[in-house]
């Protein structure tokens, strides 16, 4: 039994509709339950992990890292008491002690280690940045006329709907294809935001610029808009990283998994910026 944490959430309910639409008929004949289960209150995990072979462990959303680390503790600890064999979690391509990146850094490096330390068949699913967050750190391009940001580096991007297909897949193998963490899990072509601003240009048929601000400025902005402190901190973070090279590798990875070519920039910033 396969067990999906995040199931009314995108990243989980698109894995989920994978799994329902591929081979696996074990799932369409056995049919599908769901359980309510509470990172917080451990006692419901382990109603909801009850007789699961494999978990599928969607990293937390709560913006208090340490916190979000304590739950996804309770969720490894409740796979344990449960019996479960092999942990995927949801972590990001820059997960290191050592990364600019907050999330990196404080939330997806100690969930790795306590996994490594459980005992627990696991692997860490390295994800690429999620697409739609290039278009929140661009602004509003279409009105403005401008992206401002950071200096940056490349960044590999991956769509919600790329990843969750190539998590499907990786839960339906028999055994883990991986043990620990994933090459990183991103789209094929890497870009800045000069990069999307140019792309932009051609695709809404007026000129996009691109200016280049310091991280100070940057966060001042955020502030001013209401952005909390703390995460306009971890976005300036991710410019930071990024412009250190943490988000600009890629094996192919993705792409050799899904059997096709990932959705592009192009592609997706087309289908985001639909008139």
């Amino acid at each position: 039994m396969i067990v999906i944490t995040g199931a009314t959430g995108k990243l989980g309910g698109l894995v989920l509709s994978h799994l329902i639409s591929s081979s696996i008929q074990t799932l369409v004949s056995q049919g599908l339950s769901v359980r309510r289960g509470d990172y917080t209150d451990p006692s419901s995990l382990d109603k909801a992990f009850d007789g699961a072979e494999t978990l599928l462990l969607i990293s937390s959303n709560n913006h208090d890292m340490s916190a979000g680390v304590l739950e996804h503790k309770n969720a490894i600890d409740a796979a344990k008491r449960a019996g479960v064999k092999t942990v995927y979690y949801t972590s990001h391509m820059a997960s290191s002690v050592n990364s600019k990146f907050a999330a990196a850094k404080y939330s997806h490096a100690p969930t790795e280690e306590y996994l490594a330390q459980s005992g627990l068949g696991w692997v860490s699913l390295r994800d690429g940045f999620h697409a739609d967050s290039m278009k929140f750190l661009a602004g509003s391009p279409e009105q403005s006329g401008v992206i401002r940001t950071p200096k940056d580096g490349k960044v590999f991007w991956a769509t919600h709907e790329d990843l969750a297909e190539c998590i499907a897949i990786l839960l339906s193998e028999k055994s883990p294809r991986f043990n620990g963490p994933t090459p990183p899990l991103a789209g094929g072509d890497g870009v800045t935001f000069k990069d999307v601003a140019e792309k932009l240009t051609g695709i809404l048929g007026k000129e996009v610029r691109y200016e280049e601000i310091s991280d100070e400025e940057y966060k001042a902005g955020l502030v001013g808009y209401g952005v909390p402190e703390m995460m306009a901190d971890l976005l300036v973070g991710m410019f930071v990283a990024s412009r250190d090279g943490e988000f600009g590798t890629n094996d192919g990875t993705l792409e050799k998994i899904i059997g096709r070519k990932s959705v592009s920039v192009d592609e997706y910033l087309r289908g985001a910026y639909a008139q």
